[in-house]
């Protein structure tokens, strides 16, 4: 398993290697929730527990990608296509990433 120890690494990223490195640090804990998605057994209560999942906001996201590769990132909106008996419909976001000496001038 690689190293992931990015105490040395200077924010932005210069490089491909660091922006990796950067992006794979663990979020602060405060910013994780977690959310109930079902109902499980537990203890002979059918209903006594739960599945629970882990989230991270939006905003954690986009102040990880402004930290890491600031200027150099944008957002891409697209609608999906809705099957026939759709009632809603939705968007999908893509977080395109520039090239790292782009905005900078410097290359990677």
């Amino acid at each position: 398993m690689p190293d992931t120890n990015t105490g040395s690494l200077e924010l932005p990223a210069r490089t491909h290697a660091e922006a990796a490195a950067l992006f794979r640090r663990p979020f602060a804990p405060g910013a994780i929730g977690f959310r109930a998605m079902t109902k499980v057994p537990y203890n002979g209560d059918p209903f006594g527990g739960a599945q629970v999942a882990a989230y991270i906001g939006a905003q954690s996201v986009l102040q990880r990608l402004n930290a890491v590769v600031s200027g150099r990132w944008r957002q891409e909106f697209r609608l999906l296509d809705p099957t026939p008996s759709a009632k809603r419909l939705y968007t999908a976001l893509a977080p395109v990433l520039l090239p790292i000496g782009r905005a900078s001038g410097r290359s990677s």
